[in-house]
């Protein structure tokens, strides 16, 4: 009987399709893998090739193409593009050259004109320029000069050296069509260095497709495709590439494996963000991909399977009884081979694609790494102040090009140092420096700092390292802080210095000047001071003692009486002149110095006119001319002004006006200047404006140039004929400006002037306005003052070092009632004033000089407000400064009057505190 079970052909037929089915599953399962591996390599040689393409438009093509767009609009390079500024001159070649030192000292930066020749570049080789070489055949010109950027590769026409040619339009305005082109040629050491790196053949291809750099050699200036013959006479016409012959590289192909040299390649295109260019790189063919642990095991298993199926058959064959049970257990083993195929293959899938995933993470985080580490080592050495960087074990990691400066260490020589050598070149030692009390604010360096500034955690600090001081101490000032990782640890710390010498000697400079030009300013107001004193105190009884011999003559003298009278009145009139004059020096003065304001009160416009019309009305009588006074407008009742600058600056005008005018007559015109509609910038504030208006001699436009001029008038011949000092005009200017308004002249020689004086008017809400053109009339003739004989009463203790005043005062206080006794300095107006007190009849008021020997007016003041007395001191002195005013008040006085003495307001002010103030 055989042992064979029944039907064994179809059996075995069973068992051999099914050990083909379990071959074809593990055959299909290899091909599977490898053809995963194959797509892997092709992704990798994919994200390869475009992770160089953008590390090289980043690093080369957006870097610098950036750059030469921020220098197109600088305004240096717009004035030398259209010729507003020379060829080369210092400006542009300043920018030019701060730029290309940031380059490294590489790179070539020039400006062409609208016509495409070189009005501005930095210099090369041995002193070398391009300037005045025209370069309107480039493209790099005519597509920027037509609005678009360029990126042009070329051999220099001048150097000779490869290199890319950036370009953009210059323009006056950001719409404006271009009037010139910016240009940045750099070399392609960026690029190849990026480039060698690459593990395959790999090429950058212009638009034209000329290999412009590989790290092969020999493909260089090689056409990647056969140039037609018409387009390669063309490129070695335009001596784009030099003399290159421009032969073709010899691939063949055009899908994804192109052959090479006999070699099989597959090929990655990348093409770049500038139009035409594109990155190839070519990966032999023969490449093996060798089985991960994974897929060896999967293979292991899988032999060992169809091992044991081909055991089970034997036995089967063997022995027919358990036919059926191994027919039952290939089945299992058969699905359960096939589940596991399927496991397996889903696992290597999923593992396939986390490891595609976790390379291009990998990928990008390396490119965001070396990114940000290039950018800061790019601000760094850009930085102009002297930087360096440690990290946490005080290493240095950065030492840009401002420190090599400073210290004359190069960069290479410090990097990687640690053990303080940074201090080294600053102090000539190792020591802790500010940056180490920025890492750690215990360090011990903290007190190496005599003036240590904290600001959150930075430090900084003005110091003279020894190390710097060749012939002379340098002095920087330096800033420190340390450097966090994301968890906020410090990692280390930066450090800038930058060289304050030149400011510290120029702050000195600085410091002498402005103390010698203070110490001028004191010695010119002691000398004016005094120089005033001086003239006011014989001005005092020269014009006094005229006053009262011509009131005197017109009483008494008989024979004579008219020419004495007029000789009186000429002693008089010139010492009022010399008396003006004196002011006016002072007046400019405390212009100059800023000691003189304007003060702001209500103002009655229409009054002050009057009052300046009759005050100038007689001068203008004694010539023979008219003074009228004109409303041009409605004014204003009051305005808000300083009526005594105003009064001030009408009077000289009118009274230049009639001292220039010797037929005709002066007007005065008023009016009220609106605000303009939608004016801004202060001139929408009314104004009053009035026009001194004569028919005197005139002036040319030469001589109203030098019209305000301190010290100047119009003409030589003008101060031989008429006199005068020129003082007037610069201080009416002046006050006028401090009114808010100005000065301005209209004249023509013989006909006469203009001059026009604005002050503004302050707010006019609610302030009536009144037509003052129907009161405007001649000038009325001032009516004589009678002044009463007696009109002081009491004690006047008159304290005064000169005879002729002592004399002249006490004739004008006895002349009005008041009873004087006289002392002749300070220390005996104390004894006899405290005397007089203490015996019951104290003086009713003291009239106290300022500046005499033995004891002066202030000292005497103090001693006897310090004794208790009470009753009023007036100032009576030749000191007619602000200042002078306010140190008598502060020494205790109640009353200012000034020399030479204004007999009413004398009176008037003596009257005032004889009858207000309390006595002892």
């Amino acid at each position: 009987m055989s042992l064979l079970p029944h039907k064994p052909a179809s059996t075995l037929l069973g068992l051999g399709v099914g050990l083909v089915v379990v071959a074809g599953l593990i055959a299909g399962g290899l091909v599977a893998v490898r053809s995963l591996r194959e797509e892997h390599a092709r992704n990798v040689q994919a994200a390869r090739t475009r992770q160089l393409a953008a590390e090289i438009e980043d690093r080369a093509f957006d870097r610098f193409q950036g750059l030469t767009r921020e220098l197109a609009v600088l305004p240096q390079v717009v004035a030398v593009a259209t010729g507003a500024a020379s060829p080369d001159n210092p400006e542009i070649l300043v920018a030019l050259h701060a730029v290309r030192r940031g380059l490294g000292d590489a790179g070539l930066l020039y400006v062409l004109n609208a016509e495409g020749t070189t009005v501005a570049c930095t210099v090369f080789g041995e002193g070398q320029t391009l300037t005045g070489k025209n370069y309107a055949f480039r493209p790099y010109f005519t597509e920027a000069m037509a609005g678009r950027e360029c990126v042009y590769p070329a051999l220099g026409v001048t150097t000779n050296v490869r290199g890319l040619y950036f370009s953009a339009a210059v323009r006056t305005a950001e719409t404006a069509r271009p009037v010139g082109v910016m240009v940045l040629k750099v070399d392609f050491d960026v690029v190849d260095a990026l480039i060698a790196d690459a593990e395959q053949p790999t090429a950058l291809i212009s638009p034209d497709g000329i290999v412009l750099a590989a790290n092969q050699p020999d493909w260089l200036y090689r056409a990647v495709a056969p140039l037609e013959p018409g387009r390669r006479a063309a490129l070695q016409a335009s001596r784009q590439f030099g003399d290159m012959p421009l032969d073709s590289l010899g691939v063949s192909g055009t899908g994804e494996w192109v052959e090479l040299a006999g070699r099989r390649y597959r090929r990655q295109d990348c093409p770049m963000a500038v139009a035409g260019w594109k990155l190839i790189s070519l990966e032999p063919q023969d490449r093996t991909y060798p089985l991960t642990g994974t897929q060896k095991r999967l293979v292991t298993g899988a032999a060992g399977l169809v091992l044991f199926l081909l055991a089970t058959i034997g036995l089967l064959i063997l022995n027919a009884a358990s036919r059926r049970r191994a027919e039952a257990a290939l089945h299992r083993a058969n699905e359960e081979l096939e589940s596991r195929v399927l496991e397996r293959t889903r696992c290597l899938a999923a593992a396939n694609t986390d490891l595609r995933a976790e390379v291009a993470e990998r990928q990008r985080v390396e490119r965001a790494l070396r990114d940000s580490q290039r950018r800061l080592a790019d601000i760094i050495d850009f930085l102009p102040d002297a930087t360096f960087v440690v990290d946490r074990a005080g290493r240095v990691t950065a030492w840009n090009r401002a420190m090599e400066a400073l210290t004359g260490v190069p960069a290479a020589q410090m990097l990687g140092k640690g053990d303080h050598e940074y201090a080294l070149p600053l102090y000539g030692e190792r020591r802790p420096v500010l940056i180490d009390v920025a890492r750690d604010p215990r360090s011990p360096a903290t007190e190496e700092y005599r003036y240590l500034v904290r600001r959150g955690d930075m430090v900084m600090a003005e110091v003279e390292p020894p190390g710097l001081g060749t012939t002379s101490p340098v002095t920087v000032w330096a800033a420190a802080k340390p450097l966090y990782d994301p968890q906020g640890h410090i990692v280390g710390a930066i450090e800038t210095i930058r060289d304050i010498t030149a400011r510290k000697q120029a702050e000195a400079e600085l410091q002498r000047a402005k103390e010698a030009a203070e110490a001028a300013s004191v010695a010119k107001s002691a000398f004016l001071a005094n120089m005033s004193h001086e003239i006011r105190t014989p001005m005092t009884a020269i014009l006094g003692f005229a006053e009262t011999l011509e009131e005197g003559c017109a009483r008494s003298c008989s024979f004579g009486a008219a020419h004495f009278a007029a000789h009186i009145g000429t002693i008089r009139r010139n010492g009022e002149h010399l008396l003006r004059i004196i002011n006016d020096i002072l007046d400019l003065s405390r212009v100059e110095a800023g000691q003189m304001r304007a003060e702001r009160g209500p103002c009655r416009p229409a009054a002050l006119l009057a009052e300046v019309q009759s005050l100038m009305a007689p001068r203008a009588a004694e010539k023979g001319l008219t003074l009228t006074v004109e409303y041009a407008t409605p004014l204003p009742e009051t305005i808000q002004s300083d009526p005594t600058r105003l009064r001030q600056v009408l009077v000289n005008l009118v009274g230049n006006a009639v001292k220039f005018t010797d037929a005709g007559g002066v007007r005065v015109v008023a009016r009220l200047v609106e605000p303009r509609n939608g004016a801004v910038d202060g001139a929408g504030e009314p104004l009053l404006q009035f026009d001194v208006v004569d028919t005197g001699i005139g002036l040319t436009a030469d001589q109203i140039g030098r019209l305000f001029r301190p010290f100047t008038q119009a003409d030589a011949s003008t101060t031989r004929e008429y006199g005068g000092t020129g003082l007037g005009l610069a201080i009416s200017r002046r006050l006028a400006r401090m009114l808010g308004g100005d000065i301005a002249v209209e004249s023509q020689p013989g006909v006469g002037s203009t001059f026009t004086v604005t002050v503004t008017t302050g707010p006019l809400e609610g302030v009536a306005r009144a037509d003052y053109a129907a009161q405007a009339a001649a000038p009325a003739s001032a009516a004589p003052v009678r002044r009463p004989v007696n009109e002081l009463t009491g004690r006047v203790l008159l304290v005064e070092d000169g005879p002729d005043n002592q004399r002249l005062v006490a004739y004008l206080l006895e002349r009005a009632g008041a009873v004087v006794t006289i002392a002749a300095n300070g220390l005996l107006a104390c004894e006899q004033a405290l005397a007089a007190a203490e015996a019951g009849r104290p003086f009713d008021l003291i009239l106290m000089d300022v500046q005499m020997p033995v004891m002066d007016g202030y000292e005497a003041t103090r001693r006897l407000r310090s004794a208790g007395y009470r009753g009023p001191i007036v100032a009576l002195t030749a000191h007619a400064m602000d200042s002078d005013r306010a140190q008598c008040v502060a020494a205790g006085c109640d009353g200012f009057l000034t020399k030479p003495i204004d007999r009413d307001r004398l009176l008037a002010t003596l009257r005032h505190h004889l009858q207000s103030q309390p006595v002892n």
